[in-house]
């Protein structure tokens, strides 16, 4: 799935990040309960870029520019995957409604929207 995030540093450059994520549902075959969650929430997609983009806008907001430019991948992993108590990211988001799993994120653009910072 691909979505289209508009974000901005905590030095308030405005910044457009296109999001691409790669998911699969965690199902337990064997289990009836496990399986018919898939089909809980209707907009899984939706509900899942909106608590990415989430993620992502607040941990943008607490870099600068600078900061997030040159460290804009792990930025971005951090804020989907979160941190282990060691400090390393984790490997996965997961969606305990309905066992949605994203596993991968990647940045497929980013532009920088303003113009003064551009």
């Amino acid at each position: 799935m691909t979505d289209v995030v508009s974000v901005e540093t905590s030095d308030h450059a405005r910044l457009t990040l296109e999001l691409s994520y790669s998911w699969m549902f965690r199902v337990d075959q064997t289990n009836i309960a496990e399986s018919k969650k898939l089909f809980t929430v209707k907009d899984f997609v939706g509900d899942a870029c909106k608590s990415i983009a989430s993620r992502v806008r607040g941990a943008v907001s607490a870099v600068s520019f600078e900061e997030f430019h040159s460290h804009s991948s792990i930025k971005i992993k951090e804020a989907v995957f979160g941190k282990e108590k060691d400090g390393n990211i984790r490997s996965e988001m997961f969606f305990p409604a309905n066992n949605l799993v994203i596993n991968s994120v990647d940045i497929k653009n980013l532009e920088v929207t303003d113009v003064k910072t551009r």
